[in-house]
């Protein structure tokens, strides 16, 4: 994995800021933009259609993301913030996005698998549900 030049990542807590996890390595993929919209089309009596849209919401947005961590310390920061009970945190990324995020809820949120042949590396999964959106492309949502 090349390192990441004027791009990163970063997981701090919320609201503080502090304990700021910053990824070395360019993600796998990231995508921060799972969102589906609010609504719904359905056929009435006449034959018509009615669709109601509601917009996107900030409780629709999931984040997910692969990679691969190359520093031990770092997976142990992760693992120790997705520990956290009912912990929230800032997500913070190359697009000058803002979110306040949750290891997925009922789901594996943080899965390192370790690299074979290797002690301190792993190839991971993480999962956010998005709690907020702070910023969105630079602008407020």
């Amino acid at each position: 994995m090349a390192p990441l030049a004027k791009s990163n990542i970063t997981i701090r807590d919320y609201p503080s800021g502090l304990n700021i996890i910053t990824f070395s390595v360019d993600p796998i993929s990231y995508d921060p933009f799972s969102v589906a919209k609010r609504g719904s089309s359905h056929k009435v009596l006449s034959g018509r259609e009615v669709h109601q849209d509601f917009g996107v919401q900030e409780a629709d947005f999931i984040i997910s993301m692969q990679s691969e961590l190359t520093e031990y310390a770092v997976t142990q920061d992760i693992f120790t913030k997705y520990r956290t009970v009912g912990g929230q945190f800032e997500l913070r990324d190359w697009f000058v996005n803002k979110f306040v995020v949750v290891f997925a809820l009922g789901q594996e949120g943080f899965k390192p698998v370790p690299i074979r042949g290797s002690c301190t590396s792993f190839e991971f999964n993480l999962t956010f549900r998005v709690i907020d959106v702070l910023q969105w492309f630079s602008v407020p949502f």
